[in-house]
């Protein structure tokens, strides 16, 4: 039992957890203490997956529904709370058609459509 104890103690982080660990202290020390914000785009997974390899039927159901195919916070990045995750719109202040929807979009933006 001392043994695995000692190993796991000693395990390295994963990418996630030095990821999160990077991310936090830039938020708390990065401009002199002041800390700094972390903005991501929400993803281009609207109307089709990003995967070349995603079958077409995967998002006909969301399609008709008018739904998003892909959802912002699958992404192990926009997940984390640090991140401002940010949709966007069109000129006319309409979802943009390849914008990622999701409940961790925290803003939205105008874009290039």
């Amino acid at each position: 039992m001392r043994t695995a104890r000692r190993w796991l103690a000693s395990s390295p982080p994963s990418a996630g957890q030095r990821r999160r660990t990077r991310r936090r202290a830039g938020v708390e020390q990065l401009r002199g203490g002041k800390g700094a914000i972390f903005v991501k785009s929400a993803g281009n997974d609207f109307e089709s997956l990003a995967a070349d390899d995603a079958p077409a039927w995967a998002c006909a159901a969301a399609n008709q529904a008018g739904t998003s195919c892909g959802s912002a916070q699958i992404d192990p990045v926009g997940s984390l709370s640090e991140n401002f995750v940010v949709g966007a719109f069109d000129a006319q202040g309409i979802r943009s058609s390849y914008s990622s929807t999701g409940a961790n979009l925290l803003l939205s933006a105008p874009a290039g459509e």
